[in-house]
């Protein structure tokens, strides 16, 4: 299934590039302009988390090349046919950094590091430390993104859903990803990631 997904994803990374780009990191700042003049609850430590989401972003630098990414690649928005995976939902496509779309695919799904590791050796053919350390890194700036996509929805939907719970489900998941002692070299090791 792994490499089923790998190849969906290449198929479109491969693709033309079309208008708009897309940076989990400018996201958050944007949801957060969206939010706060409206009231948003935002958790104790936000202050924190933030400096934490420059500092993933220092590491990483800019994506070597921008690609077509998809950048929302939760359960629902695949299809199996049964024979090839269809990936719906382009809502949030734009050029950006394929290692957004295989972190945010690996939390998504609550990957394991050996399956983590398995994803990046049907993409690239290897499972480099830099690939590694990227698809990492941008695990963890995927939560803060999801946590305040749901903050932005506590201050404008009308749909019946507990928001609140979702966001902090993100907000707790992030902080504890920014624990994992192998974040240090996580962080090395991602500027020397380049994509294909």
């Amino acid at each position: 299934m792994l490499r089923r997904v790998a190849e969906a994803l290449r198929r479109y990374h491969d693709g033309s590039d079309f208008p708009g780009t897309f940076s989990p990191f400018q996201t958050v700042r944007d949801y957060l302009a969206t939010a706060a003049p409206r009231g948003a609850t935002l958790p104790a430590r936000f202050d924190w988390m933030l400096a934490q989401a420059d500092r993933l972003k220092a590491a990483m630098g800019a994506p070597s090349r921008p690609r077509p990414c998809h950048n929302d690649l939760l359960l629902a928005n695949w299809l199996d046919d049964g024979e090839r995976l269809w990936i719906i939902d382009w809502e949030y496509a734009a050029m950006g950094d394929i290692f957004f779309d295989l972190g945010n695919f690996a939390v998504h799904h609550q990957l394991s590091d050996a399956e983590e590791g398995a994803l990046l050796q049907a993409y690239f053919g290897r499972a480099t430390r830099e690939a590694n350390a990227r698809l990492r890194l941008m695990k963890i700036i995927s939560d803060l993104r999801e946590a305040m996509w749901a903050v932005v929805q506590t201050t404008i939907s009308t749909l019946d859903y507990d928001f609140v719970a979702y966001g902090r489900k993100h907000f707790d998941r992030y902080a504890a990803q920014l624990q994992d002692p192998r974040l240090p070299v996580w962080l090395v090791d991602a500027g020397r990631a380049t994509a294909r």
